[in-house]
């Protein structure tokens, strides 16, 4: 997990402007957040910096959406390092997806709303925190353990002027 992480401190790193790097480390997780229990699944492809493909254990395959996280969208500054950065921390790997604790099970795409966690790690968080994705503040009534996680993250990304905070305007 911490040579993936330094990937993507790499890929902030060659955004055009100076100084996006941060120090990669994913901080702290929720006290609560490593016991929150889901669904294990296989990443079969990933979409963009914030939606990708999962095989689940019976063998479907399902599209997935990281709740309260936006990454950029194809026309926008970031996205193709953004994209790369969720594929090389997931693709192929088994993650755990976890309900948010009162959201929709499915976005208005039809989408499976889960947090995703890696080796104990939140997915989310670590795009948030490095400046690959953003905190979506008007969904944090969904699941106030992210909320908390990834608002400290994005605080932290602003902070440093960490990916995009710097080298897009976000």
């Amino acid at each position: 997990m911490r040579a993936r992480r330094l990937v993507i401190v790499a890929l902030a790193m060659t955004l055009p402007a100076a100084g996006c790097a941060t120090d990669g480390r994913a901080g702290p997780s929720e006290p609560g957040a490593a016991a929150m229990d889901g669904e294990q699944a296989v990443v079969v492809h990933v979409v963009d910096g914030d939606t990708f493909d999962v095989e689940l254990s019976g063998g479907s395959t399902e599209r997935v959406r990281l709740p309260q996280v936006d990454a950029p969208e194809l026309d926008e500054c970031g996205y193709g390092e953004s994209s790369a950065a969720l594929e090389e921390l997931i693709s192929g790997d088994t993650v755990r997806l976890v309900r948010t604790e009162s959201g929709p099970a499915r976005d208005s795409y039809g989408r499976l709303l889960r947090a995703t966690r890696l080796a104990g790690e939140d997915i989310g968080q670590l795009l948030v925190r490095d400046g690959l994705a953003r905190w979506v503040s008007r969904f944090a009534d969904e699941d106030s353990r992210l909320a908390k996680m990834y608002q400290q993250a994005e605080h932290h990304a602003r902070a440093v002027g960490a990916g995009f905070w710097s080298a897009c305007g976000w």
